[in-house]
């Protein structure tokens, strides 16, 4: 059964919408065709910025199982996976993040 991954994200301050779109969307398109068993279904902004916090940008992954956040946990203590992250940490900030077993109900 597949899970979901939620990252809720914002752009730092100073940083235009263009610029923060073209690194986000960049990032998570490399993230995918470098991990195909993580499915990105969608990167959405919510209109107006309405609602509270968390942030106004969500990006939705597909994961086989719980086992894949422990991979991608590895994967991030990697200087070169860093590095290649670091233009997205200079233009957003996940503000945070949840796993679902389906879209809306949180599981951890």
């Amino acid at each position: 059964m597949p899970h979901y991954y939620i990252e809720y994200v914002e752009p730092k301050p100073g940083v235009s919408q263009a610029r923060f779109q073209e690194v986000v969307g960049r990032a998570n398109e490399q993230w995918a065709e470098a991990h195909p068993d993580d499915r990105l279904v969608f990167t959405i902004g919510r209109t107006w910025r309405l609602g509270p916090r968390p942030g106004p940008y969500l990006t939705i992954w597909e994961m086989k199982d719980l086992r894949t956040l422990h991979e991608w946990d590895e994967e991030f203590r990697k200087p070169a996976i860093l590095e290649q992250h670091g233009e997205f940490t200079e233009v957003a900030t996940i503000v945070d993040a949840g796993v679902y077993a389906t879209l809306g109900e949180e599981v951890w």
